[in-house]
C-alpha cells in the first residue's frame, strides 16, 4: 500500500490518508497548550528525521534504545520501510480540509455513526492545525 498512489489503496481509504492522528478533548487541549504544542513539535521533527535518512539509518536510531535491540537490524529495517508511506503523508502532518470528507468516511469503518452531514463532525469541530502550527514557530 502506498498513501499516496490510490490504486494501491484498499477500497474507501482516502489518498494521503496519515499514519497517524492525534485526539483530544477540547477542553484538556486548551489547558495543556503548552504541553499539547511541544508533543506535536516533537512529533514533527521525528517524522522530518525519518523522511531525511535512509531506512537502514532510522532503524540504527532505533536500536539505540533498549526497547528496539531485541529485534534483528534487518527486520526492523523492514518495519521501518513499511512505515514509510505512512508518514510520509499528508504534507508536514496537515490535514487539508479538503480531505476532510475522506477522512470521515475513513473513520465511518471503526465509528459508523458518524454523520458528515452534521456540524460536530465538520472540519473546523474537529481539527485544530494551530498546535503544529504554533510547533513550528
Amino acid at each position: 500500500m502506498q498513501p499516496d498512489k490510490p490504486e494501491t489503496m484498499p477500497e474507501g481509504i482516502p489518498a494521503n490518508a496519515p499514519g497517524i492522528g492525534v485526539w483530544g478533548l477540547k477542553d484538556h487541549l486548551a489547558e495543556d497548550r503548552d504541553v499539547v504544542v511541544r508533543f506535536v513539535g516533537a512529533l514533527s521533527k521525528a517524522t522530518q528525521f525519518f523522511l531525511d535518512h535512509t531506512d537502514e539509518e532510522v532503524a540504527e536510531v532505533l536500536r539505540e534504545s533498549s526497547d528496539f535491540q531485541a529485534i534483528p537490524l534487518d527486520q526492523l529495517t523492514g518495519q521501518v520501510a513499511g512505515e514509510r508511506n505512512f508518514l510520509s503523508t499528508p504534507p508536514n502532518g496537515t490535514i487539508p480540509e479538503s480531505d476532510w470528507p475522506a477522512y470521515l468516511e475513513f473513520a465511518k469503518f471503526s465509528l459508523p455513526d458518524i454523520d458528515p452531514a452534521d456540524s460536530k463532525w465538520s472540519y473546523a469541530s474537529r481539527v485544530d492545525m494551530s498546535f503544529l502550527a504554533d510547533a513550528g514557530k
